[in-house]
């Protein structure tokens, strides 16, 4: 967990400036990582999941989705985000995500849109 904190953090400094940015090659195998993370098993003692799900949503919008264009990501990528939608229950990390999306692929406007709804 502590490792996708650093990526945000380590990424962007205080001023809005940032310190390194991915390559498009490297943004995509992060959002692979982000997308196929399942939280540990119940019962894991001393895990906060929630706050988990904030950092692959700071990674996925600050750090890997304004780095590539649609033809990088792909429609298979979108459509593996947009399923990690709970039902009824939004994960915090699309919520985040959908801006990058509807910039990436405007047809998917409505589509984002029903996710927030």
């Amino acid at each position: 967990m502590k490792s996708f904190a650093a990526i945000t953090d380590a990424a962007a400094l205080r001023d809005g400036s940032r310190t390194f940015a991915l390559t498009p090659h490297e943004a995509i195998k992060l959002f692979d990582l982000i997308i196929g993370w399942q939280p540990p098993g119940f019962g894991v003692i001393d895990f906060d999941g929630s706050t988990m799900r904030e950092f692959l949503g700071r990674a996925l919008a600050d750090e890997v989705l304004p780095l590539v264009d649609l033809e990088t990501l792909g429609s298979e990528r979108i459509e593996r985000l947009l399923a990690k939608n709970e039902k009824g229950r939004t994960a915090d990390f699309i919520i985040v995500s959908i801006p990058h999306i509807v910039r990436l692929d405007r047809a998917r406007r409505k589509e984002a849109i029903e996710q927030i709804l």
